[in-house]
Order: structure tokens, then C-alpha cells, then sequence
């Protein structure tokens, strides 16, 4: 959704008091693009950014410090098949995808996990293709390796809501951001003014 302020991020954000910082980008995933599209970037190539044109501005992570990180990434990755829309991608077969995938992931998680101090993090995910399988599979080992996350599946808060190009709209926002408020709070993190 293109105003961020109905945006599911945005709700969240005004209703516990606080600031937010999103960062998003349409069709980008962590290795491969939406359909295979676009090979020259993927959304990893921004985390540290502030900016996504300005690559000089980096995020300072001595002052400014998160709460709670949310993370929604794998649903570009693997909502299409492979070489559906384009032909010859590079993986030859979807474990192969998966396991590239989970090192971009791993590689992003330990950096902003050393950054933060073990932050609480929420990994959302939505059911499409195999996206979350693998983003379940994901936190199931991250919570192995002792990171405080936890997994927030919206497919449910968004039937029948879609947005144009499978994205929610406005109530779709609203009801993703009615579960997060909810995962949020299951963390009982005490510096968080929850109404």
C-alpha cells in the first residue's frame, strides 16, 4: 500500500506510542526478485541503508536502538517458481533457492542481532508458494540458536482483502497490523507503553 500511514507498519507503530522506520521495497526479495526479475539487486543489498539511493547513509545503531524488529522477507523469493517467468534462473532446484536464501537470512540476522543486543524480532510471513514453510523453518532454527523471535504468519488476516498485485489493502493493513499488535505485546517487553 502506497500511503504509509494506513500502512500495517505505521498502525503498529501509533499505537504504542512509538516511532518506526520501514523499509520497503515491491517485488524485492532477499536473493531472488519476484518471478526472477531484476538479478542486478535484491533487498539485502539495503539493510544497513537509510536510504535506499543514499548507500553513504548508514544506519547508526549505537543511538538509534529498536524495540522490536519486524522482518518480512521471503514472499518475493518464493511465491512463483522457479524459471516460471523467467527461464534458466540460476538454482537448479528449489532446495538449492531455499539454502542460498537461508545464508542472505542468517547473514542479515546475525548482523543486526550483534547491532541490537539480541533484539526481539517478529518474522512475518504469509502463505504463498513456499514461503512460509521456509520462513517457519527459518525461525524454528533461529529460536534453536537462541535469538528472541517468534514467527507471525498474516495469510488469515487478509483473505479476501487483497490490494492490487496480491497486497493488502486498507483493511487488509488494518488486520495485519491487529496481529502484530498482538505478537507484539506477547513479548511483554516492559519498555514498550502498551494502551
Amino acid at each position: 500500500y502506497t500511503n504509509h500511514y494506513n500502512a500495517y507498519p505505521a498502525i503498529t507503530a501509533r499505537y504504542f506510542e512509538g516511532e518506526v522506520y520501514s523499509q520497503s521495497v515491491g517485488g524485492l526479495g532477499v536473493v531472488r526478485n519476484y518471478g526472477g526479475y531484476d538479478t542486478y539487486h535484491q533487498y539485502t543489498d539495503y539493510t544497513h541503508s537509510i536510504l535506499q539511493d543514499r548507500p553513504e547513509l548508514s544506519w547508526d545503531y549505537q543511538n538509534d536502538r529498536a524495540d522490536v524488529i519486524i522482518i518480512q522477507l521471503g514472499i518475493n523469493d518464493f511465491s512463483v517458481p522457479l524459471d516460471q517467468f523467467v527461464p534458466d534462473e540460476h538454482w537448479e532446484d528449489n532446495s538449492q533457492l531455499i539454502s542460498e536464501w537461508h545464508l542472505y537470512m542468517n547473514q542479515m540476522l546475525n548482523e543486526l542481532t550483534v547491532a541490537y543486543g539480541n533484539p526481539a524480532i517478529i518474522f512475518m510471513t504469509y502463505s504463498i508458494g513456499s514461503a512460509a514453510s521456509v520462513a517457519t523453518q527459518f525461525v524454528k532454527l533461529r529460536k534453536e540458536q537462541g535469538d528472541n523471535i517468534q514467527l507471525l504468519d498474516f495469510s488469515d488476516t487478509i483473505k479476501d482483502l487483497g490490494g492490487c498485485d496480491w497486497h493488502p489493502g486498507l483493511l487488509g493493513h488494518q488486520n495485519i497490523a491487529d496481529a502484530l499488535i498482538a505478537e507484539i505485546e506477547s513479548f511483554e517487553l516492559p519498555q514498550l507503553s502498551i494502551h
